[in-house]
């Protein structure tokens, strides 16, 4: 198991590795990493000019016992 020194290199240590596979090709694909990446890339929209919630958190109420948790669009209300 690698260990880091602090979150910096622990984060240029992923890059790295993402680096280092971006001409493989997966089982199943036809095209590499990369060139997948870059698909992916080209598809994906800017971020929104203003910070925003992802999500809408609702209050719930429920016995105690109940085990009850309502998803909400990605949080766990």
């Amino acid at each position: 198991m690698p260990r880091f020194a602090n979150w910096d290199a622990f984060n240029d240590y992923l890059e790295d590795q993402c680096r280092k596979r971006q001409g493989d090709i997966l089982r199943g694909h036809k095209a590499s990493i990369g060139e997948r990446l870059e698909t992916d890339l080209a598809a994906m929209q800017d971020l929104p000019a203003a910070p925003f919630e992802a999500c809408d958190l609702r209050s719930r109420q429920g016995r105690q016992r109940s085990g009850l948790r309502a998803f909400v669009g990605t949080q766990v209300a």
